[in-house]
C-alpha cells in the first residue's frame, strides 16, 4: 500500500506542485483503519510510534540525570588525574595484586567519567547511528523505505487524537483529558533518520500542504457568513440561527487543528535537531 501510495505522489508530484494533497492522506488514512478486523490500525501505528518517540524520551532523561550526577562529582577530581595514570606507576613501582587492581580500577572509573561528559551531547545522534541502515539490510525491511508515505496519514489521526484530548478538558471530571503528546514527533524523526528517508519526507511538504488547505477552508467558511445586501437591506447569509452556528464551530475547529498541525510541525523540526550531527 505505501509502495504505490510513494510511486503515485513521484508521479504526479510535478502537477501537484510539490504538495502532498490531504485527500490522499485522507484516503490511506481510511484504508488503514480498516485494515484489520476489530482494529483501528491507523491509530495502532500512532500508539507504536508514540511508544518508540516517549521510550527515547525516558532513556534520555534518565541519561541527562546521570549525566548531571556525573557532572557533579567530576569537580572533586583533580585536573593532574587527566593526564596521570595510577596503573602506570604501579608497574614501574612493580605494586601488584589487589593494590595495582585497585589502582587500575581507579583510573577506569576516571575515564569513564570523562568520557560520560563528552558523550553528553552526542547520545541522540549515536542512537540513532547504531541502527542507521537497517532496512537496506534484506528484501523483507526494504518496504519501510517506504514509511514516509504514511506521516501524512498518521498525522491526521494524532491530530485527531490530541483534538480530541484537549476538548475533554472542558468536560467535568474527566480523566482522559490531556494537552500534549510529545512521544509522536520524537517517534516519527527517529523512524525518519533511521531508515534514511527525511528528505523523501520532506519533499512532500506535508505540513504547507496542510496549512495552506485549512486557511483556505477557513476562509470559504467565513466567505459564507459575510453579509449580503438586498435592496439596501443588510440580510445575512444564514438567516438559519443554528445553520450559522454550526459554522461558526465549524470555524473554530479548523483553526484549532491548524494550531495542531503547526505545532506538531514545530515538535518534528525540534526532534530533527536532536538528531542533527554537529
Amino acid at each position: 500500500m505505501l509502495i504505490r501510495e510513494s510511486k503515485r505522489y513521484q508521479r504526479d508530484k510535478d502537477k501537484l506542485g510539490g504538495h502532498y494533497p490531504f485527500k490522499a492522506a485522507q484516503e490511506l488514512a481510511y484504508k488503514l483503519k480498516h485494515l484489520a478486523n476489530d482494529e483501528n490500525y491507523l491509530d495502532t501505528i500512532r500508539m507504536r510510534i508514540t511508544q518508540i518517540g516517549n521510550t527515547l524520551g525516558y532513556v534520555r532523561m534518565i541519561k541527562n540525570a546521570s549525566l548531571k550526577d556525573n557532572q557533579n562529582l567530576l569537580k572533586f577530581i583533580p585536573s593532574i588525574l587527566d593526564v596521570y595514570c595510577f596503573e602506570d606507576i604501579a608497574n614501574d613501582l612493580a605494586i601488584g595484586g589487589e593494590t595495582q587492581e585497585a589502582m587500575k580500577m581507579f583510573d577506569e572509573s576516571v575515564r569513564l567519567m570523562q568520557k560520560q561528559g563528552d558523550d553528553a551531547n552526542d547520545f541522540m545522534r549515536k542512537m540513532v547511528s547504531n541502527n542507521e541502515g537497517f532496512a537496506d539490510q534484506n528484501e523483507q525491511t526494504l518496504p519501510l523505505k517506504n514509511f514516509y508515505a504514511i506521516v501524512p496519514a498518521v498525522s491526521t489521526c494524532y491530530v485527531e487524537y490530541i483534538v480530541n484530548g484537549r476538548n475533554k478538558l472542558k468536560q467535568r471530571d474527566n480523566k482522559d483529558a490531556f494537552i500534549s503528546d510529545d512521544g509522536f514527533a520524537l517517534g516519527i524523526v527517529y523512524l525518519l533518520r533511521i531508515l534514511g528517508v527525511q528528505s523523501e519526507f520532506n519533499s512532500l511538504n506535508w505540513f504547507d500542504s496542510m496549512e495552506a488547505k485549512l486557511k483556505k477552508d477557513v476562509e470559504d467558511t467565513k466567505g459564507k457568513q459575510k453579509t449580503v445586501t438586498y435592496s439596501g437591506t443588510n440580510q445575512n447569509a444564514y438567516d438559519d440561527t443554528d445553520n450559522f452556528e454550526e459554522e461558526q464551530l465549524s470555524i473554530k475547529d479548523k483553526e484549532h487543528k491548524l494550531m495542531e498541525y503547526s505545532l506538531l510541525n514545530f515538535g518534528i523540526t525540534s526532534a530533527t535537531i536532536l538528531f542533527t550531527e554537529i
